[in-house]
């Protein structure tokens, strides 16, 4: 049990690092992120929300362009393929 809690514990300190590494390392694409990908967005949601929960969103956004995407039509989104 005491091996299973201080795996848990070790496994619990490794993705809070990982998770403060990956924010500092994503705040490189701040302003180019929003400006360029988001600005239309950005617009609506400083109309609309709160400070604190703007600046939860652009964390998102900051994420978010570093996944590849791929468009597809509203018909085939719950049609999966294993590719």
């Amino acid at each position: 049990m005491i091996k299973v809690l201080n795996f848990r514990m070790q496994k619990e300190m490794m993705n809070k690092s990982f998770m403060i590494w990956k924010y500092k390392s994503i705040a490189y694409y701040q302003l180019f992120a929003i400006n360029n990908f988001f600005n239309n967005i950005n617009s609506l949601i400083k109309k609309y929300l709160l400070p604190y929960i703007i600046k939860e969103i652009y964390k998102q956004m900051y994420e978010s362009i570093l996944y590849k995407c791929e468009k597809i039509l509203l018909e085939d989104v719950y049609k999966f393929d294993n590719n």
